[in-house]
C-alpha cells in the first residue's frame, strides 16, 4: 500500500498538520506502507524531521496561486496511490476532486467543518457532533469523529499503561504552547508562574520547537525563575514529560488529547481560532480549566487559576480521571482499520 499525504507547515500555518500526519506516517510504515509527503517549500516546513523519520517528500513549486495549480502539481508529485490524505485548511472538495481520478481513496483530516469534502473517510479529532459533517462529505463518507481517534504517538500509549498518578501535591509543571508558538504565550505563561506562591522543590519544564521565534526570550526568563526552571527545544519524549508532569499549562490544539491520555490536569488558553471548538466543550466534560482566547486572558488570571488547582487535590484528580476517558491513544490503529474496511 502506498500513502501520499498532502499537508504543509510553516510560521504561519503552524507545525501541528504536518505532526500529526507524521503520526500517522510513522504507524502505517510500522505496516509496511510506503510514505510520501508533498509539500509546499515555505519557511519551519519541518522537511527535515520528514526525512529524518525515513518518509520521502516531494516539494511543490512557489508560486501556486489557486487550488487549481496546487492540484495540477500535487498530481504530477506522485505516481500512483492508494490513500491521498489531506490535511489543509485552504483545500476542499474542489481541490480534492481534481485528484480523485489519480488515487484510490482520499481521507481528510480537519477540525473546522467550514467546507464541504470529496473523500472516503473524515477525520476530526474535536469534541465535535458527529452530524457536523453530514452536509459536507459524501453519504458513502465514514465519519471519524471525536478524541477517541486522536492521533497520538504510541509513546502516549506507553506512557499510560505505566502510569502511575498522585495529586497530594504538585512536584512538577509541564508548559507547552506548540511548535512554533508566534504569538509568545510561553513567555506570558511563565510571567504567570513566577508570581505563584513559592513551592519547595517545584520543578517547571518548558518545551518549544525549533521554529519558536522568542526563544532567547524564554531562555531568559527561565534563568530568571524563582522555580527550578528547564527549557527543552524539540523533544522526542513528550510523553515521558507529560507523565512526569502533575500540572501543564497549554494551548488548545493536538496536545489537549496528549495530555488527556496521561490524565494530565491542565490550564489551557486558546491561541488560534480553529481550537475554540474544544474549550468550552472540554471545560463542561470537565477535563480541563478552559481559561479562554488568548488576548482575553490576563496574567492575573492565569495566576489566580494556578494558586485554586495547586491548592486543590481533589480538582486535580477528578480532571484527571475524567480526561482519561476521553482518549486511550489508539486513534492510529481505529483509522488503520477504518481504511482497511474500505480497501
Amino acid at each position: 500500500m502506498k500513502v501520499v499525504f498532502r499537508v504543509d507547515a510553516s510560521i504561519s500555518l503552524g507545525t501541528g498538520h504536518v505532526m500529526r500526519c507524521l503520526v500517522l506516517a510513522e504507524e502505517l510504515k510500522k505496516r509496511g506502507v510506503i510514505t510520501q509527503f508533498v509539500c509546499r517549500e515555505l519557511l519551519n516546513n519541518l522537511y527535515e524531521k520528514i526525512l529524518v523519520q525515513g518518509h520521502e517528500v516531494t516539494f511543490l513549486p512557489t508560486g501556486l496561486n489557486n487550488f487549481l495549480h496546487d492540484a495540477e502539481q500535487s498530481r504530477l508529485a506522485f505516481q500512483q496511490a492508494d490513500w491521498l490524505v489531506v490535511d489543509h485548511y485552504e483545500l476542499d472538495r474542489f481541490w480534492e476532486k481534481q485528484l480523485r481520478p489519480y488515487v484510490q481513496h482520499i481521507l481528510v483530516i480537519d477540525d473546522l467543518a467550514n467546507r464541504p469534502h470529496d473523500c472516503d473517510i473524515l477525520l476530526d479529532q474535536n469534541l465535535r457532533d458527529n452530524e457536523a459533517y453530514k452536509d459536507l462529505v459524501p453519504t458513502r463518507c465514514i465519519r471519524l469523529i471525536g478524541p477517541r481517534y486522536a492521533l497520538l504517538r504510541s509513546q502516549f500509549v506507553e506512557q499510560r499503561q505505566k502510569l502511575i498518578k498522585q495529586f497530594d501535591t504538585v512536584r512538577r509543571i509541564l508548559v507547552f504552547f506548540g511548535g512554533t508558538d508566534a504569538k509568545g504565550v510561553t513567555l506570558k505563561a511563565l510571567e504567570a508562574l513566577a508570581q505563584i506562591k513559592p513551592i519547595e522543590n517545584l520543578i517547571v519544564d518548558v518545551v518549544i520547537g525549533e521554529a519558536n521565534p522568542h526563544r532567547d526570550a524564554i531562555q531568559s526568563a527561565c534563568n530568571a525563575s524563582p522555580h527550578q526552571t528547564h527549557l527543552y527545544c524539540e523533544v522526542d519524549n513528550m510523553a515521558e514529560l507529560m507523565a512526569q508532569a502533575d500540572l501543564a499549562l497549554g494551548a488548545g490544539g493536538s496536545a489537549t488529547w496528549e495530555r488527556c491520555c496521561l490524565g494530565l490536569p491542565s490550564l489551557v488558553v486558546t491561541v488560534e481560532d480553529n481550537q475554540d471548538v474544544n474549550g468550552i466543550p472540554c471545560l463542561k466534560k470537565g477535563v480541563l480549566i478552559y481559561l479562554g482566547c488568548l488576548h482575553e486572558v490576563e496574567v492575573k488570571q492565569w495566576v489566580s487559576e494556578l494558586d485554586d488547582m495547586l491548592n486543590n487535590s481533589t480538582k486535580r484528580a477528578d480532571i484527571s480521571k475524567a480526561a482519561m476517558q476521553l482518549t486511550n491513544g489508539y486513534g492510529c490503529q481505529y483509522l488503520f482499520q477504518a481504511m482497511n474496511k474500505v480497501l
